[in-house]
């Protein structure tokens, strides 16, 4: 259940906001390359101040997104931790029942037991016996 459902399930959720992050990525790193690479264009019509609040722009947009990103992530990972921390809690309650019962059964198998050699000694005395289940 854990190694398979919780990745299953907080994979879906973490990949859309993976895929909006890795396309903003791409889109302010290949036009902050463009600018670069035009410099000289840009430079030459004065369109620097323009570039510029461009490149703010998509910046505060990538920060966005890798906030929505780790804020997704933190989100998963407590959801993981809570599952797996649930499925622990179950686990010793369900052994501390089985613990119980199965130490009530030991005792009447043990008390069972010691009437049966007590029956016997007393019923016959005799090495031959065995025990009457």
């Amino acid at each position: 259940m854990i190694g398979i459902v919780v990745p299953t399930i907080s994979s879906s959720r973490l990949k859309e906001s993976g895929v909006k992050y890795r396309a903003e990525f791409a889109s302010f790193n290949a036009y902050f390359l463009d600018s670069i690479k035009g410099i000289k264009d840009i430079v030459l019509n004065n369109a620097g101040a323009e570039r510029e609040k461009e490149v703010n722009r998509r910046s505060e947009l990538l920060l966005k997104e890798t906030k929505k990103m780790k804020h997704n992530s933190t989100r998963a990972a407590a959801a993981t931790e809570l599952t797996v921390s649930l499925f622990i809690i179950a686990t010793l309650v369900v052994g501390i029942v089985l613990a119980f019962l199965t130490l009530d059964v030991s005792r009447k198998i043990c008390y069972n037991d010691l009437r049966l050699v007590i029956a016997n000694y007393f019923v016959g005395n005799n090495a031959d016996k065995k025990y009457i289940y």
